[in-house]
């Protein structure tokens, strides 16, 4: 029940020699942060066509990109190298347009979501975050609360009468940990919890443990995920002087205040908006979604019995079975009526790859399904009503809305127009023959690591490893938990050796890395990759290896990308030709950029969060063969 309660630990992330990941970048829940402050001088970098790449979008895209340094002799190689696929990624994008891909009901389905993000984000700057005023009582108040750690044991019931029949048991006498021991709670405190000053987001429940004394317990507190009984342990003094850095504390406190404030007037708001309104939502199709929904997830633990002891979270090939499963008239028919423009069942399906429909019951039945989907719906209702009504005020026109927009709808149309190359590509068994022979059984000798890996197809799965492996956690555990890939996930996630040039973006990434190194998220065709490096050899001589099965399906992958990159950086040098280049270096070289690698998630205005930036898989080989031939770099 602790995950109802405490939001993450906004602290500093430690610097480890032995691990190399993204370190995750926070910003204070229902706020849209995020903001590079303006700067009076934004030169262009690059022109492409009609576009502009602007520095500050550049180090937007650098510093909460994560990456490998290409040359630990020419640290620079790596900011041109993600120029350059930003550049490719535009002139894609570009072409897609020509194309009328931007048109189309695939792309509308994709950018739909998103817009309502930036809307509703909009929206919460104009109507709340300027609103936001706290008296200067609360905020001492705040800073002496943020001096103390609380030492908590917490007992918890769904229902009313379970809650109070633990609580008499305590008042007559019952020791607290003995009825902790006895209860459903005991699996996840193996210790008293810490409480800090913002941790509560219900602010009552604060109040009460802050005005508690050491050795009591409460009485039985109704919040609205259910029942609780606190003891207060133990009331810890934080350290003072030199450890104590009082500017830090400060912003954090006035930072947790802010929130609340934000919250106490967004439920206002919001109250206000929905009492306006007069919603429907169609039974029948919401049945039927249920049905399908149950379709789904059965199949996914019959096909793996991985799922049928952890949580099941519908991914994006489960969502386009979800929508498949319905008919073309069914799938657009309405199903949240609002007064005016109904949302469909395809609106609520294409919100669901950023609200996450995740399945944490065992028991996969009619009723648990029908109530989960419930709480998305009820939620999407409100979502929509929210962006709706940031429409209605015009604020797809403000500019940080369009700025941020236009980097994702870059994205997703030079991955949809991408996509049509795929099929196009083929091997045959001689093309299998020739590359064995000419990259294994004619060397001699080449470099093979052994990696463990963890592979899902959620960045929000990848934060949760990465936040665990810095606690200590052992990455083989982490494994078996969380990967998908059942092949490696049942041996610690561990991999035979293979060869250097042999895994695609793994293996490069490996190459670069030193034993226990973890990095992290590598972009695969299986979804995130999380790899540490564990082994690392060469080849010995005469040791060849036999062309069975399984090297044929490696080898036949490896030369499908080669052949896709081949194509894909042929075109991309003849659009560079159709729309223009140039590369002002001079504003390159002017850039200062920090060398920490990031990966940031941007938490949005009404709740809902998405990664701060797309993630660009590294597209820049097509750049130096057409640099060769073409005059487009300024002074």
């Amino acid at each position: 029940m602790a995950a109802f309660f405490f939001k993450y630990n906004l602290g500093k992330v430690d610097k480890m020699s032995k691990i190399k990941f993204f370190v995750p970048i926070y910003y204070v829940f229902i706020f849209s942060c995020l903001a590079i402050a303006q700067k009076q001088n934004n030169p262009a970098i690059a022109t492409i066509g009609k576009d502009k790449i602007t520095a500050e979008e550049f180090k937007k895209r650098f510093e909460l990109t994560p990456h490998l340094n290409n040359d630990e002799f020419n640290p620079d190689s790596t900011k041109y190298d993600l120029l350059y696929s930003i550049i490719a990624e535009d002139l894609w994008a570009q072409k897609a347009r020509d194309l009328g891909y931007d048109t189309t009901a695939e792309y509308y389905s994709l950018v739909r979501p998103l817009l309502g993000l930036y809307l509703r984000d909009a929206l919460f700057k104009k109507e709340i975050e300027s609103k936001i005023k706290y008296p200067a009582d609360d905020l001492k108040k705040a800073i002496e609360r943020s001096e103390w750690t609380l030492k908590v044991n917490i007992l918890s019931s769904r229902d009313s009468i379970t809650i109070y029949s633990i609580y008499a048991k305590l008042k007559h006498g019952a020791p607290f940990d003995s009825l902790l021991k006895a209860s459903s709670d005991s699996g996840w405190q193996y210790k008293p919890i810490d409480v800090n000053y913002g941790d509560m987001n219900d602010v009552y429940v604060e109040d009460t443990l802050y005005n508690m004394k050491v050795g009591n317990f409460s009485s039985p507190i109704k919040t609205i995920n259910g029942w609780f009984i606190f003891d207060l342990v133990d009331k810890v003094q934080s350290l003072k002087g030199a450890y104590t850095d009082e500017g830090s504390v400060r912003e954090s406190v006035m930072r947790a205040l802010k929130e609340r404030k934000a919250k106490e007037i967004g439920e206002v708001y919001i109250k206000n908006l929905m009492s306006k309104q007069r919603i429907v939502t169609d039974i029948h199709l919401f049945r039927n979604l249920v049905y399908k929904i149950i379709d789904i997830v059965q199949n996914k633990i019959k096909n793996d019995s991985y799922y049928a002891n952890h949580y099941i979270s519908l991914n994006d090939y489960d969502l386009a079975k979800l929508k498949s499963m319905f008919p073309s008239d069914s799938l657009n028919m309405p199903f949240v009526k609002f007064a005016r423009n109904p949302a469909t069942v395809k609106n609520f399906i294409d919100d669901l790859t950023i609200d996450l429909f995740v399945i944490s019951n065992p028991k996969i039945d009619f009723i648990n399904i029908a109530d989960l989907l419930l709480v998305h719906v009820n939620y999407f209702i409100r979502q929509e009503a929210l962006a709706r009504e940031g429409l209605a005020q015009g604020l797809e026109n403000a500019p940080e809305v369009k700025s941020d927009l236009n980097i994702w709808e870059k994205s997703y149309l030079s991955k949809m127009l991408r996509n049509t190359f795929y099929d196009s590509i083929k091997v045959s068994n001689s093309e299998i023959n020739d590359y064995f022979n000419s990259e294994f059984k004619s060397q001699n000798s080449m470099e093979e690591v052994k990696i463990q890996e963890i592979i899902s197809d959620k960045l929000d799965v990848m934060e949760t490893i990465l936040n665990d492996l810095k606690k200590g956690k052992d990455f083989g555990e982490l494994a078996k938990i969380y990967s998908i890939d059942k092949t490696t996930r049942d041996n610690n996630g561990e991999t035979n050796y293979f060869p250097i040039n042999m895994n695609g973006s793994i293996g490069k990434a490996a190459t670069k890395m030193k034993l226990d190194q973890v990095y992290g998220p590598i972009a695969t065709d299986k979804g995130y990759a999380i790899i540490k490096l564990i082994g690392k050899k060469e080849k010995p001589e005469n040791d060849h290896l036999a062309l069975n099965d399984s090297i044929k399906t490696v080898i036949s992958n490896e030369i499908l990308k080669d052949k896709w990159n081949q194509k894909i950086n042929s075109y991309t040098q003849s659009l560079a030709n159709q729309f223009g280049v140039n590369i002002n270096n001079r504003a390159m070289k002017a850039l200062k950029l920090t060398d920490v690698n990031m990966f940031a998630y941007r938490f949005m205005g009404f709740g809902g969060r998405i990664t701060a930036i797309p993630y660009l898989v590294p597209w820049y080989e097509w750049y130096y063969k057409w640099n060769k031939n073409s005059k487009n770099v300024l002074p």
